[in-house]
């Protein structure tokens, strides 16, 4: 109840920073350019990641609101991921100035189903974790998020020292309507305290992360006949995932798993404003610590089953001249590993050792062009790099991937934004280890279908329109948004496994938006 109770006070004050950071943005004309420009969206969304990018921004007061629908379908996907997936979206994000204080807020409530999905029983999706209930039987998933978002600066002196802090907070709930039947609640609250100062046309900053949260699952079955009998439906079995191949069915009907998580990190933050070319740069550490266990379990030990340690390392790059000239530098490095002391029984002693790593890099180099006619042009380029190892089972999943893209644009005066965008990803290397002896339907199902889904090339194709319209409401302009993207099987790898699952021919996404500008 006092967990409750603390989780609406965060939402309502979150939805309060939201409202007093849009109520008087209507003022700036310039607020729905902002939404409109590629360039200045982007600028936008990186301006409000630190005090240091907030208190440079030459924009007082902005905002807006929108709500979307998306939907998502096609089998040309990832094994842990939903043949079909519907949401709707509404969000709030604006930044208002007052004196000495400068405030950014963001607010978005989200309502998701998915159908179709099968060895996850996840609350939030993120198959690179090693400990997850799963099963093979699909079933369709209903979600809830909240997520809110915000950041206060405060001038201490005049063009020189600024302090703030930014907050985060999540919370979201997941059930499923097959048996086995999950039932999810993900909460997170993280904190940013920074300082910055300036001198001249520099503007740095040193930011510290710290944050907690939890996840609690519990599964039941309303079929007592799924529940125990096994032999005859074992995809309806509830497996304790371990890693990527390490697995134990549950050890008893009521075991549940708890998460407890601590945040740790740290940014250094850049920003530049030159006469002709603005630069914004930052190098950022976080590290995830992940304690699995059982809520039900008597004592210590065995409430322990795991931890898992996840360090991200980051560097954006970006240089803009106005909305013609755009360079953007991203880099991550992430590295997983943890330590298992799971003991489902005497027959099963505990490893007290590493099972599972996990090791992530990708590089993405883009850059774009606006000509004075509204007609501009872009390429993106992209590589990545994944290695995830199971020592117990002996099982991994190696690839690397290249993703060449190019785009055209077309500006409609401030009224109507058109972009095309177009690509291939290309599998640079792929590799899978699985020993015959410790193959399993999981090895089959998901494994496998991994490794031909990341061995396969793929054409991309994207849509991006935005058009606004400033005369439906009085000094509130309106606009209506729509991103179409989809990707499509060019050449699929040569199987060495017949029985894997077919990858589908293609994948769609489409979603359409309708937004007001304060």
């Amino acid at each position: 109840m006092t967990r409750h109770f603390f989780n609406i006070k965060i939402m309502l004050a979150g939805s309060l920073l939201i409202l007093s950071a849009t109520a008087t943005a209507q003022v700036q004309t310039v607020s729905d350019s902002i939404w409109l420009f590629r360039p200045a969206q982007a600028d936008y969304w990186q301006t409000v990641g630190s005090v240091t990018g907030l208190v440079s921004y030459p924009v007082s007061n902005t905002g807006m609101f929108s709500l979307a629908g998306h939907l998502e379908d096609g089998g040309l996907r990832q094994a842990q991921v939903p043949q079909q997936h519907r949401d709707v979206t509404f969000s709030t994000t604006g930044i208002r100035t007052l004196q000495r204080f400068r405030v950014y807020g963001k607010f978005t409530y989200q309502r998701s189903s998915q159908d179709s999905l099968s060895w996850s029983l996840m609350g939030m999706p993120d198959h690179t974790r090693p400990f997850y209930y799963a099963a093979g039987k699909a079933g369709s998933f209903e979600r809830q998020l909240y997520d809110i978002s915000g950041r206060v600066a405060y001038t201490l002196k005049e063009n020189r020292l600024f302090v703030g802090s930014g907050v985060e907070y999540l919370y979201n709930t997941a059930h499923r309507s097959e048996d086995p039947r999950p039932s999810v609640k993900n909460f997170s609250l993280v904190l940013k305290p920074e300082l910055s100062w300036q001198k001249g046309r520099h503007v740095a900053g040193i930011m510290a992360q710290w944050g907690y949260g939890y996840e609690s699952n519990s599964i039941k079955y309303i079929n007592s006949r799924y529940q125990n009998n096994y032999d005859s439906y074992p995809e309806r079995r509830t497996w304790l995932m371990m890693g990527m191949g390490y697995m134990q069915p549950r050890a008893s009907n009521s075991q549940q798993m708890d998460v407890r998580v601590r945040i740790l990190g740290g940014a250094l933050h850049h920003v530049y404003n030159g006469v002709d070319w603005q630069w914004k740069n930052s190098l950022a550490w976080e590290r995830r610590k992940d304690k699995y266990g059982s809520p039900s379990s008597t004592s210590v030990r065995d409430l322990e089953w795991a931890a898992y340690t996840l360090d991200n390392y980051r560097l954006n790059i970006s240089a803009a001249k106005g909305l013609q000239h755009t360079v953007r530098l991203e880099a991550m490095h992430s590295t997983g590993n943890d330590f298992n002391v799971f003991t489902g029984s005497p027959l099963l002693p505990a490893l007290n050792a590493q099972n599972y790593r996990y090791r992530f890099s990708s590089v993405l180099l883009d850059y774009g062009k606006t000509g004075i006619k509204g007609i501009g042009w872009g390429t993106t380029l992209q590589w990545q790099q994944s290695d995830r190892k199971d020592f117990v089972t002996a099982h991994s999943l190696r690839y690397t991937h290249l993703t060449p893209m190019i785009f055209g644009e077309l500006y409609g005066g401030k009224s109507f934004y058109l972009q095309l965008k177009g690509g291939v990803r290309w599998p640079m290397s792929t590799s899978v280890n699985i020993l015959p002896t410790q193959r399993t339907a999981f090895s089959t199902e998901v494994v496998y279908r991994d490794y031909y889904y990341w061995s396969s090339t793929t054409g991309i194709l994207q849509l991006n329109a935005n058009y606004i319209n400033r005369k439906i409401i009085a000094k509130m302009p309106a606009g209506v948004g729509l991103k179409i993207a989809y990707d499509r099987l060019l050449q699929e790898a040569e199987r060495m496994v017949t029985d894997v699952p077919e990858i589908g021919p293609y994948r769609i996404q489409g979603e359409l938006s309708f937004s007001f500008y304060l």
